[in-house]
């Protein structure tokens, strides 16, 4: 789903949350780098267990702007 816009799979699961995470190669050994973005709905603690799950794969970032994934 690369490429697909948070605001397409909001409306296409019908739900205001939604976090968007575009992760890389090096993910598949543990070593990869992940960025992740947001709705604005989605809570801090949802924000951070979403990095904890992410962060088995390797280095997280947040991004508030979707572009940057």
């Amino acid at each position: 789903m690369a490429g697909v816009q948070i605001k397409t799979l909001r409306e296409a699961l019908g739900t205001p949350k939604v976090i968007r995470a575009m992760p890389n190669l090096p993910a598949q050994i543990g070593m990869g780098m992940t960025a992740f973005t947001s709705t604005d709905e989605v809570t801090r603690a949802e924000l951070v267990q979403v990095q904890n799950l992410l962060s088995t794969t390797g280095k997280t970032v947040y991004v508030e702007d979707e572009s940057a994934i």
